[in-house]
């Protein structure tokens, strides 16, 4: 059938901006400066004035791509064995110091997007393989992690006030287990003031298109009951959740805006190739780690309160 007019918006928008290449000149920019108190995240910095639509040079950073350390995922969860008990795990302790090098690889990546995601409301959204340089000194039996490089900024995301709150809210839900409040949560991805249909106590957005909002927040529910979110033990990832909850999504109808569909897949992406690295890595670790951090703020980096 013909392809709805905002999912045709969604996917032209960012290809769109692409095409000038002032646009990426502009977020290295942003990103440069949103990192600037970190140096161990870089972007390249365009060279003014050789910054046109067709045209942009960048300064030329060092690095090796991240394909060199990043492990194939079978082998990095082949490690995690089982415990005493015989339960599951994937976590494992880094032991060379290679394995250290990866571990802390791929922990600088987690921490570097929810940066972008939490504390700066900027968030590249192309962060696979390929875009990413690794810094390193030391020799390739003990290697120093000096940092990474992020290429290719020109597609990137941004949430309004509302989908940012729901966003860490829909965090928030997963690190407490509570299926019920992340289904609340999701149901606010969508435009449009709040109507006389509620869920989770909250009127649901009049751009909502979701038919059974009581039924996808049961599935949720259920969905958070069978898989158990102490990722540290039970080796649950961000990107399992996501998959499933996106699964749920489709089956309900739920209409979620563009931007937070970018986000969550930038994450789910991002958390791939860092498992990749250290299975030890955890999204959701992170997440619940920060949200305890910035839930005890009373303010939102100049957003205003931060409503959880």
């Amino acid at each position: 059938g013909e392809m709805p007019t905002n999912t045709l918006a969604q996917f032209s928008g960012p290809l769109h901006d692409q095409l000038d290449l002032t646009h990426e000149a502009a977020c290295l920019e942003r990103f440069r400066i949103n990192f600037r108190g970190d140096p161990r995240v870089r972007f390249p910095q365009p060279v003014v004035p050789l910054v046109a639509p067709a045209v942009l040079v960048e300064t030329f950073e060092e690095g090796v791509g991240i394909n060199r350390w990043v492990s194939g995922s079978k082998a990095a969860h082949a490690r995690g064995g089982s415990d005493e008990q015989g339960e599951a795990r994937t976590t494992h302790e880094p032991e060379t110091p290679q394995e250290v090098f990866r571990d802390n690889l791929g922990r600088l990546g987690v921490d570097s997007l929810l940066k972008m995601v939490i504390g700066h409301n900027f968030v590249h959204a192309d962060l696979h393989p390929g875009n990413i340089l690794v810094r390193s000194s030391g020799t390739d039996a003990a290697p120093t992690l000096d940092g990474v490089v992020f290429l290719d900024a020109g597609m990137t995301a941004s949430l309004s006030m509302r989908e940012r709150d729901e966003l860490l809210h829909f965090f928030d839900s997963i690190g407490e287990g509570d299926g019920r409040s992340a289904a609340s949560a999701v149901l606010q991805f969508a435009d449009g003031s709040a109507t006389n249909r509620f869920a989770g106590g909250r009127g649901i957005p009049s751009g909502q298109t979701c038919p059974n909002p009581a039924a996808f927040e049961n599935d949720m529910e259920t969905l958070f009951d069978s898989f158990p979110y102490r990722s540290e033990v039970l080796g649950v990832t961000a990107g399992e959740f996501m998959q499933e909850t996106l699964e749920l999504v489709r089956k309900h109808e739920v209409r979620v805006s563009g931007q937070v569909l970018t986000v969550i897949v930038t994450s789910c992406v991002l958390e791939g190739w860092a498992i990749g690295l250290s299975p030890g890595v955890s999204v959701l670790d992170h997440v619940k780690r920060e949200m305890k951090s910035w839930k005890a703020r009373s303010w939102w980096n100049g957003y205003g309160a931060l409503s959880l």
